[in-house]
């Protein structure tokens, strides 16, 4: 009784605070009538863990404060940071905190999936440009459907089912899935599963393995009783290092090719770490020179940042200076910024990036591999560079659907269907 009556207590306390972060911005925007008079620098707001905050998070910061170091700016006037604790309720707080500078005209998510989506309901009347940075495809979808809602990283569907088709083309056509038990690395495994299976392949099996799990050879026993054309796999570098890393050690790379999402085989980690066995396996990936951006982004206290990160925080970056120097910021609506950015093409570590009608990130996805070089040193090659990847609607219904509805117009969207009628 007294479990469930806390339990009851801590979700009141989650609402009120909801409800406070929303009134802090209602307030402000309907109290000030002198907003744009009173406005200084506008800002981008950062939250950040309180204790340990790791390095995808530590990233994010890098990748932004780098853009404007290549600009020749000092980063800190673009910036606010607001540390976070444990909780929902702390989070929600430190939310609050930070939407009551008006200078905030961009918040930038939590990484942690259920904290991102603590703040994208706590800012649904926020006048500012939201961007999530976690890829979990539930950020299109009900509520989270906002146009003031970005992202500029490859949401799952598009890091993950892209590299069906070439599979099927240059390998074969019987698939082995093996995943990592996590939402993310699930659904980039059903997305795979999905395309694979509009275009012809066949189904070997799947395997779903959780982050502590380590007897590979109940999965290597199952890989060769089905004997498919390849096998592929959504892991993150936490448990990819030793699963590839077995999987060479068997030999099996060389009777089943391996293939997977970027993180399989992501650098600096765990490629750096894998040596020759990270070699040659061919990876969905969307950064252009993750070498390159590696070597820009190892500046002060990160010695080892989350690449991934570092393009997100620098993709921000770029989207907030053109919308500032565009006088998007000049009044206290976003509505401007959010119609101005919608409308953008970025260059950045990712290449060129632009949004489609939902807010996603449109980009050209490669598949590569990592080689040797005559020094010792790893090399990416891209095997083949893909035609820009846009993701399907997973509720927000500004881009069609997956597939054509009968009373739809011939005309519109007619590249989507027809992607997902092949």
């Amino acid at each position: 009784m007294d479990l469930t009556r806390a339990k009851l207590m801590a979700s009141v306390r989650v609402a009120i605070l909801l409800f406070s972060v929303l009134t802090v911005y209602c307030f402000g925007v309907f109290v000030d009538n002198c907003w744009a008079e009173s406005q200084t620098q506008p800002v981008v707001g950062f939250m950040i863990p309180k204790k340990d905050p790791s390095a995808r998070e530590k990233s994010l910061v890098v990748g932004f404060e780098l853009y404007f170091r290549e600009k020749g700016l000092d980063p800190a006037k673009f910036l606010a940071t607001q540390e976070y604790g444990t909780s929902e309720e702390e989070l929600l707080e430190a939310l609050a905190e930070l939407m009551k500078s008006k200078d905030v005209r961009v918040i930038v998510t939590p990484v942690r999936l259920d904290f991102a989506e603590q703040v994208v309901t706590g800012t649904a009347s926020a006048e500012s440009l939201i961007f999530v940075t976690n890829p979990a495809v539930r950020f299109v979808s009900g509520e989270m459907c906002r146009p003031n809602v970005f992202r500029v990283c490859p949401n799952t569907y598009v890091s993950s089912q892209p590299l069906a088709r070439w599979a099927f083309q240059n390998i074969g056509r019987k698939i082995f899935i093996v995943n990592e038990g996590t939402e993310i690395a699930s659904e980039q495994a059903d997305f795979f599963a999905l395309g694979s299976e509009k275009i012809g392949s066949s189904f070997g099996d799947r395997f779903v393995v959780m982050p502590d799990f380590t007897k590979y050879e109940k999965i290597f026993e199952k890989l060769e009783d089905v004997r498919p054309a390849f096998v592929f796999a959504a892991m993150s570098p936490n448990i990819s290092a030793s699963f590839v890393e077995a999987y060479c050690a068997k030999g099996l790379d060389k009777k089943y090719p391996l293939i997977g999402v970027e993180s399989l085989t992501a650098y600096p980690d765990p490629v750096s770490k894998l040596k020759n066995s990270g070699l040659g396996i061919r990876t969905l990936c969307s950064l252009v020179d993750p070498v390159g951006l590696f070597k820009a982004a190892s500046f002060g206290e990160l010695t080892s940042p989350d690449l991934d990160m570092v393009a997100q925080g620098y993709d921000i970056a770029a989207v907030f200076y053109s919308c500032l120097n565009a006088g998007c910021f000049a009044e206290s609506s976003i509505e401007k910024a959010s119609q101005f950015a919608s409308k953008l093409t970025l260059e950045g570590p990712r290449g060129n990036i632009q949004f489609d009608a939902n807010r996603e990130a449109v980009l050209a996805m490669r598949v590569s591999h990592w080689e040797k070089g005559p020094d010792g040193s790893l090399l990416r090659v891209v095997d083949e560079q893909l035609e820009p990847s846009r993701s399907i609607d997973f509720g927000c219904g500004l881009v069609g659907f997956p597939d054509r509805p009968e009373a739809a117009s011939q005309d519109v969207n007619q590249g989507l269907w027809e992607e997902h009628q092949q």
